[in-house]
C-alpha cells in the first residue's frame, strides 16, 4: 500500500486527481526528468563542433574553387544559400549540425560531377539537366556576366562581326 491519500502514488494521482503527496510528486519529477533526457534533448537543434565547421568551410571553399557557385552548392545540399555563404566566408559562428552534414553530402555529390557544369534552368525543358558553362574569352561568357578583359574583347569582336555582316547583307 502506498502513502498516497487517494491510493495511487503515480502520474495520474498528481496530474488528474490533484494529489500532492510525496509519492505522486516523486513520480511526476521522475517522469519529467526522463522526458527531458529522452525527448526534449533529442529534439533540440545541435550546433556543429569546431572541427566539423572547419571541414565544411574547407569543402565550400574547394567547391567554389572548382567553379561551383554557392547557389548550386546550396541546391545540391537542399538548404538555402545564406548558410552556405556564411560558412564559406567564415562568418558562421554556430551553424547547425544538420547544415554541416548537408554540405558534406553536397560536396560528395558535386565532386563526382564535372566542375565546369551548371544546372539548367527549370524552363529548359524535359530532358535538360546539366549543361557545360560557357568558356572564358567568349561572347557567351560575357553575356553570362563575366566582365574580364578577354570576355569583353570577345564581345566587342562579336558585335563588330555582326555589324559587318549586317552591312554586307544590306548592300
Amino acid at each position: 500500500m502506498t502513502a498516497c491519500p487517494i491510493g495511487r502514488g503515480d502520474l495520474t494521482g498528481y496530474a488528474n486527481k490533484g494529489c500532492r503527496c510525496g509519492a505522486c510528486t516523486t513520480a511526476i519529477r521522475e517522469y519529467q526528468r526522463n522526458y527531458k533526457k529522452t525527448v526534449y534533448l533529442a529534439r533540440r537543434k545541435r550546433s556543429a563542433l569546431p572541427e566539423e565547421i572547419t571541414r565544411a568551410q574547407a569543402q565550400v571553399r574547394t567547391l567554389v574553387g572548382l567553379g561551383w557557385t554557392t547557389t548550386v552548392i546550396a541546391d545540391a545540399a537542399g538548404i538555402s544559400n545564406a548558410p552556405v555563404s556564411r560558412i564559406g566566408s567564415g562568418t558562421a559562428t554556430r551553424p547547425r549540425h544538420t547544415t554541416v552534414v548537408a554540405i558534406d553530402r553536397a560536396y560528395q555529390k558535386l565532386t563526382s560531377r564535372d566542375p565546369g557544369a551548371q544546372k539548367a534552368p527549370k524552363h529548359a525543358g524535359r530532358g535538360a539537366s546539366w549543361k557545360p558553362a560557357p568558356e572564358h574569352g567568349t561572347y557567351a561568357k560575357y553575356g553570362a556576366g563575366c566582365k574580364c578583359a578577354r570576355c569583353h574583347a570577345a564581345a566587342k569582336e562579336y558585335w563588330g562581326d555582326r555589324a559587318r555582316r549586317n552591312r554586307q547583307t544590306a548592300a
